[in-house]
């Protein structure tokens, strides 16, 4: 009875203590955001071709000529984007847009956090502890990076979530369309539609198809979707292929710009790439491939074996397993191929379900490496610049330079698979 009491006692302060932090990194993140204009990937896609025609003075602002698409008819991510975004044309400035996007994504984390705590406890069939999630995803600096850059991963967080959500309510019809919307902004999710077909939930394919469809239309009626293809976007998309196959260097593309400075891409195979670069005895194409194959074959005999005894679970098992499956596919897409840092900020949703799981059973090993994992996808969300001592260079290119993100990466994999194989 004591130690409950203190274990009650304790959480309730430790709890305090990572919200009024993270709380406080929120709000210091705003505020720098609202004084200085932050340009990221976002700002670099703008203004669309679309622009010209309803916006001039948008599409001559001076505060985007510096974007790779500034005066260009392509569009370098998918519709979704310009869709969801289309009123931004209606401003006169990148400053104008960044100001409203600050406002607008600030309410886009919080309902994201919001639909994630209710998907949990959802699945736990009881109150979870809103402190812990509000302050892990809060506090995930990928996602604090995102936010600062107005970057719509801000608004893929909350589709995760929303995907979340509709797999454990089994509003099957729901998840197809929010696959569909995740997938036409970056593509890659294209990947959970075999998870789809696999698991046979037929309406939320034919949800996914009947969204594409609608999404496809109105993006040629308000783009041409020429446009979306008329760059480097399809040679980015077919490159990991092209040098899988050994059709170029494994690393022909990634070293030169690691060299000359490049220090925002953090995907298993640049993680791979830099490391031979640094003297490390690897083969990266090797090291890469195990890595895939180890995941690939313990989630594929972990499904085979869930989908097996699936008339045996329980309700509560069933909501485990298709949140971790769905975290497991998130976190692939999201490392294995072309990645920068800030695309890691959908990860906040995959280390929030493993620590609810985590603290629900008490497992506090399990938490430590959960920790670990953490601290290593999301160092800066402490103020290490305080600790890093000047003859190390930049903290952020030291960071990157050594790779620290990867133990992060392959740590998240570990115990996503492992809770995966052992729901029961």
């Amino acid at each position: 009875m004591l130690s409950s009491w203190v274990y009650s006692h304790v959480s309730r302060w430790i709890a305090a203590v990572a919200v009024a932090f993270a709380t406080v990194r929120f709000g210091v993140i705003a505020y720098n955001g609202a004084r200085n204009v932050v340009y990221g990937d976002y700002a670099a896609t703008l203004p669309g071709g679309y622009v010209e025609r309803l916006n001039p003075t948008l599409w001559n602002a001076p505060d985007l000529t510096q974007s790779w698409a500034y005066h260009e008819h392509t569009y370098l991510h998918g519709p979704t984007q310009f869709l969801a975004l289309y009123p931004m044309a209606y401003l006169n400035s990148y400053a104008a847009i960044a100001r409203v996007l600050l406002v607008v994504f600030a309410f886009v984390l919080l309902a994201g956090i919001v639909v994630l705590w209710r998907t949990l406890a959802s699945v736990c069939g009881r109150e979870v502890s809103k402190a812990a999630v509000f302050a892990a995803t809060l506090s995930f600096f990928p996602l604090l990076q995102a936010y600062a850059q107005h970057e719509f991963e801000c608004v893929m967080f909350l589709a995760v979530t929303v995907m979340y959500w509709t797999a454990v309510q089994d509003r099957r019809r729901w998840l197809g369309a929010t696959v569909a919307f995740v997938t036409w902004f970056k593509y890659l999710p294209i990947v959970l539609v075999p998870y789809l077909v696999a698991r046979r939930w037929w309406k939320a394919v034919a949800a996914f198809a009947i969204t594409s469809a609608a999404i496809l239309t109105a993006g040629q009626l308000l783009f041409g979707l020429r446009h979306f293809v008329d760059n480097d976007v399809p040679a980015v998309a077919g490159g990991l292929l092209t040098a899988i196959r050994g059709g170029v260097d494994f690393c022909q593309d990634i070293l030169p710009r690691y060299r000359f400075g490049n220090t925002t891409f953090v995907s298993m195979r640049w993680a791979a790439c830099t490391l031979e670069d640094q003297g490390v005895a690897i083969r990266p194409l090797l090291a890469y491939l195990m890595c895939a194959a180890v995941v690939a074959y313990v989630g594929v005999v972990g499904f085979v074996h869930v989908e097996w005894r699936r008339d045996e679970l329980s309700a509560s098992a069933e909501r485990w397993r298709r949140i971790l499956e769905l975290s497991v596919i998130v976190t692939v897409y999201s490392t294995f191929f072309f990645a920068h840092y800030y695309y890691l900020s959908v990860l906040a949703a995959p280390l929030a379900v493993l620590l609810v799981r985590y603290l629900e059973q008490r497992r506090y090993a399990s938490l430590v490496l959960w920790g670990a994992t953490y601290f290593f996808l999301s160092a800066f969300t402490l103020p290490v610049t305080w600790f890093f001592h000047p003859r190390h260079g930049d903290a952020w290119t030291w960071y990157m330079r050594h790779v620290v993100y990867l133990p992060g990466e392959l740590g998240l994999l570990a115990l996503l698979l492992r809770e995966y194989v052992s729901v029961e």
